[in-house]
Formats: structure tokens, sequence, C-alpha cells
């Protein structure tokens, strides 16, 4: 086990109960100190944290960081880049060692984490606060452990005192210029005013509240198997077995289907999954979403394709084409089938945008062209018209596919832009007036 040793009482007294209880655990301890160069005499601390290690028998690592300009060149508060070097180094060294990392954390610092989370708006997975197991975030393969989680910083500090440990003192603990002092010098202990208990309450309603998350991420285990389908680069989202799902489970499906695709989701933030959901369950194929990290959506009448990057591949397209085997066109790719009905509905559902529609009653033979072929329709709901290529260029359908398209046509006029729109001059004026359905549907 290595012990993040920054020689205060905490990590002080978590390394003397590892190496008191390291027979019991079948454990070798080990420390390390990463020296962040903040502090004038940061160099003399480093040396007396290995003095002590020294003293208590363990293995030590020791390391320097400039986290000044660490920070400036990542563009990082001081707090952020200390914690970015601090757990870099205690990941690297423990993979030299194939060890796990312990930390002393203890029930103070989870509750500040608590309410410094609640100030930034975070969701339930911020208000968990710290797991008392888990992985260095920036390194998922080592394991790190929080063994003080549970304890007070009093009962932490009334060891140290009973075993007359020696101890550093950081002057920067001091500091209101920290969010995190400000919290544990004036937040907590006004809120402490109004209940002895306040830490520890909080930590319980952390603990409470990880449970709930862990129940809904076995849900939405369920759920993301049943509704996305992973491909080379990309998942594809079936909306309506989506829509069953409480929004919290679909808001929490498609975050996830996010960092299946990016590996990451950072910048990304709940406004934009609120959109992301909100484009999943429009029902009108067609309508592109631009997020952050170069993410992208496509939705179609029942599915929304998540890329990122360009769009450069039929498989990530979520509607119909033409057969690319046919110079032609008039045959669609094969897994779509077109349906035609005159005066009656061929599905139960509401037609809506996207692929399916009910025309006025069509008397020519229907054939199916590539787009290109006309260059121009009227978009239902437009007074004018629009350049097909134009139209599709709009809705970021890639060049390569524009092609492709399939484009309905009766007695040569338009009638429908399949998984788009219909033209304005076959809609139905009157519902009771005779019409035609037109439905597209996976074979």
């Amino acid at each position: 086990m290595l012990v993040g040793l920054s020689g205060g009482a905490d990590s002080v007294v978590l390394l003397h109960v590892l190496t008191e209880l390291a027979d019991v655990l079948r454990a070798t301890i080990h420390a390390a100190h990463l020296d962040h160069g903040l502090r004038e005499h940061s160099a003399g601390d480093a040396g007396r944290v290995a003095r002590l290690a020294e003293d208590l028998g363990v293995p030590f690592s020791g390391a320097r960081e400039d986290v000044r300009t660490f920070a400036t060149s990542r563009r990082l508060s001081i707090e952020a880049a200390g914690r970015q070097a601090r757990y870099s180094f205690l990941a690297a060294t423990a993979r030299k060692l194939g060890a796990v990392v312990a930390v002393a954390h203890n029930q103070n610092d989870q509750a500040e984490t608590v309410l410094f989370n609640l100030a930034r708006g975070a969701g339930l997975s911020g208000l968990t606060g710290m797991d008392p197991v888990g992985v260095i975030s920036a390194a998922p393969d080592v394991v790190l452990v929080r063994p003080f989680l549970g304890l007070s910083s009093d009962s932490i500090r009334d060891y140290c005192r009973r075993h007359c440990l020696p101890v550093l003192d950081d002057p920067t603990n001091a500091s209101l210029l920290h969010s995190r002092n400000r919290i544990r010098r004036r937040v907590l202990p006004e809120l402490q005013a109004v209940n002895s208990r306040t830490v520890e309450h909080i930590a319980l309603t952390a603990d409470v509240l990880r449970e709930d998350e862990e129940a809904l991420d076995w849900i939405v285990d369920r759920v993301y198997e049943q509704v996305v389908e992973e491909r080379a680069g990309a998942v594809v989202v079936a909306t309506p077995a989506l829509d069953e799902a409480p929004r919290a489970v679909r808001l929490r499906v498609l975050r996830r289907a996010l960092l299946m695709v990016a590996g990451s989701v950072e910048g990304v933030e709940r406004a934009h999954v609120v959109s992301l959901l909100e484009l999943a369950t429009s029902g009108i194929a067609g309508r592109a979403l631009h997020l952050p990290r170069g993410l992208r959506a496509l939705s179609g009448a029942d599915t929304v394709a998540l890329w990122q990057g360009e769009l450069d591949s039929e498989a990530l397209y979520p509607l119909p084409l033409l057969d690319p085997r046919e110079a032609g066109g008039t045959r669609l790719a094969r897994g779509w089938k077109l349906e035609v009905s005159h005066g009656g509905c061929l599905a139960p559902e509401t037609p809506r945008g996207g692929l399916h529609e009910h025309v006025r009653r069509v008397e020519q033979p229907f054939e199916l062209l590539p787009a290109g072929r006309l260059a121009r329709f009227r978009p239902l709901g437009m007074k004018t018209e629009k350049h097909v290529a134009d139209f599709l260029a709009d809705r970021k359908v890639p060049p390569a596919l524009r092609a492709r398209v399939p484009l309905l046509v009766a007695g040569g006029a338009p009638v429908w832009l399949l998984g788009w729109r219909i033209d304005e001059r076959w809609k139905l004026d009157n519902p009771d007036e005779p019409y035609t359905c037109l439905h597209v549907t996976r074979a």
C-alpha cells in the first residue's frame, strides 16, 4: 500500500496506523511525498517527511514539481494543479510498486467536498462526495482507497497526540484565498452552530446518495444495453425504447453514450445533455446538434446517432439511402422497405415527420430517384422552393451521401424527401380527404 504522505496530521496518522496493521493486512507499506515547490521551506519539509517514514521503517519515494509553472501551463488554479500533479506522481509510483494508493481524507474533508460541489451546482454524482474505494480518475488502472473517510478530524488528531507523532503545519491551510479553506473555516462552523453534528450528517447523506447513485447506475446499465448500439466510433440510440425510461435514466444513458464516443465528457454540461434528450425525443428526423469536444448528434425517425468529428460513414446515417450498387437509384439500400397504401394507414401510431407520412391521394405511379435528379422542391411549411442540395447541406448531411438520399416522385413532381419532409404541395388540407399513407421501415 502506497500512502500519500503530506506530513500533516491526517496522513501521518494513516501511515502510523497502516504500519501497525501491516501484518494483519498482509501488506507492505510504502510512503510517497510530492514537494509542490510553493513555499520557501518546502524542500526542508520534504526532508522531514522522509525522516518520519524512515523512523517508522517505511520505504519512501519523493519528488518535486513546480506546481506554479504547471498551473500556468495548464491554465489551472493552484489547488487544481497541485491535485493533478500529486495524483499523477502517486499513480506513477504505485504502478512501479504494484501498489494500492491510500490517502487520508476524513469525514470533515467529505463534508467540505459535498458543500463545495453543491455550491458549484453539482448533481447527484457530485453530492456523493469521495468514494471510500475507487480509482485515480486520471489513472483508472490504479486503485485508490480512503480508510479514514468515516472518521472525524478530531478523532484523528486525538490519536496523533496520544502517540506523540510529529506533524508539519502547512500555513496555506489557513489562507482564505482557497475555496475549501473558506468552507472549512467559515461555512462549516456556521452550520455546526446550528447542529453540532453537521459534519457527520453531511457525510452520512453522501453515503446514502452514493447508494442511490449505485442503484441508478444499475438501472442505466440495463437500459443502455437495450437501447444503445455501439458502432465503430459512434453509437446509435433507439429512441422509442429510451422514451419508456424515467427522465433521470434517459439523461444518464445519453451521457454514457457520449462518454462511449468521446472517452471523456469533460466540458459537457447538463444543459448539453438536456438538449440532446430534446433532440432524441422530438420525433423529427434530420435535426442536428453540435456539442462540446467535437461531438455531433443527428436524429432519425426513431434513432439518434452520436459521433465525434466528421460524419464520414454511411453506418452513422440514421435514415434510408438508395442502394449504392444500383447506378440509377430506384431502390432503397438493403435493410429498408417502403410501403404505400391508398386510403388506409399502415402503422398504428400517429404520422410524424421522418419515416411515416400522409399525403394527398396519389394517382400516378411512384418512382424513387436520387435527390440530386430534381434540383428543387418545396419543403413542408415553406412558401418557396429550395434546392435539395442546400436543404441537405443545412442539415449536415455529408456531401458523399447527399446523392443517395431518396426522393419519392409521382408524375415527375417531388412528393417526399425520405426521412426529411414532404413537399408542401402534397400536404393534406382536410383530414377527411382521400390520402395516401407512406411508411418506411427497417426490413
